[in-house]
């Protein structure tokens, strides 16, 4: 059974409809990433799933059962919500911030602080921020405040509205890491609204595109490469895609076993020591970087690893399968 199943959902503002017929289903700890154009539905849909807005008609259903059994006060305390805005108390420091679900939900004290610490403990943040209040925290710092509030409760779903839209590129970056390690932990249902392709590739486990209130189409980010000779499809994710996906995949997790040769002559050769956020990516800008047909990876064992263009595109056929 899917965690939520969204079936011929309408919803209009005037003459003007933002849902048009959608329907999509949600695994249980699935990460699903919404995509499209600007108004084409994505936050109107999300606040249809927690009732924030109406929808004219369809249904929504959250583990087979529809969101319009429950109270809205109730479904909404245990859907986690968490909006680029951030919309941190500002008044509170950061415990209470992520305290705040959990006490409207009666929890003991001592309940309450074993969820924070361990959240804390998962974010990157340190103890010490627990004190801080709102605006001691930089960007980055805030955005994730605002993911652990909405994790406080341990919410089954997670539903965020673009939440690292506001949040400089370096930031951004860390940002999304730090919160793919916390879901590989959690395994949270979440369904993830962002504008940013390479976002969405880095993230989901499948993403589905819309374009007018409709789902054009639903596939892992592989999968849609596939698909770019579709108009609407092609033109939104761009002719780079494949390009793109290369960002998706570490080196480190894929291996190095069978592709290249250890070793290389000395000189010149541009040397990348393997990180272990190292992508396709990052090897592809280091070949282009490099003034011969190759680079010399050395990976943590200490070995020196002969990479070039050809290899790339192995390593790329293994991460497809």
């Amino acid at each position: 059974m899917a965690m939520i199943s969204i079936e011929n959902l309408h919803k209009s503002y005037g003459s003007q409809a933002a849902l048009d017929g959608f329907s999509l289903e949600v695994e249980e700890g699935e990460l699903m990433v919404l995509i499209g154009p600007s108004g084409c539905g994505k936050s109107t849909l999300l606040k249809c799933v927690n009732r924030m807005v109406a929808s004219d008609s369809g249904s929504i259903a959250l583990a087979g059962r529809p969101v319009t059994d429950y109270k809205e006060e109730l479904l909404r305390r245990g859907i986690g919500y968490c909006i680029q805005e951030v919309g941190l108390f500002p008044h509170l420091d950061v415990y209470e911030n992520i305290a705040v679900v959990p006490r409207l939900l009666r929890w003991p004290e001592g309940r309450i602080r074993e969820r924070v610490d361990r959240l804390i403990a998962i974010s990157g943040l340190s103890a010490g921020h627990l004190r801080k209040h709102p605006r001691q925290l930089s960007g980055g710092e805030a955005q994730r405040v605002g993911v652990l509030r909405a994790l406080a409760s341990d919410p089954p779903v997670l539903l965020m509205d673009e939440p690292f839209g506001a949040v400089d590129p370096l930031n951004r970056h860390t940002l999304q890491a730090e919160f793919l390690k916390m879901q590989k932990e959690l395994k949270k249902t979440v369904v993830f609204v962002t504008h940013d392709v390479d976002e969405a590739i880095l993230l989901a486990d499948r993403i589905a595109l819309m374009e007018k209130g409709r789902l054009v189409a639903v596939d892992a980010p592989q999968g849609l490469e596939a698909r770019l000779d579709e108009a609407f499809i092609g033109d939104f994710l761009g002719s780079e895609y494949p390009l793109r996906l290369l960002g998706r995949y570490a080196v480190k997790e894929l291996g190095l076993c069978g592709n290249g040769a250890e070793g290389g002559p000395e000189g010149d050769a541009l040397r990348l020591e393997m990180e272990p956020g190292m992508t396709l990516k990052d090897l592809l800008s280091g070949l282009i970087r490099a003034e011969g047909d190759y680079v010399l990876v050395t990976t943590p064992e200490g070995r020196d690893i002969r990479l070039s263009f050809s290899d790339i595109k192995c390593l790329m056929k293994g991460a497809r399968r």
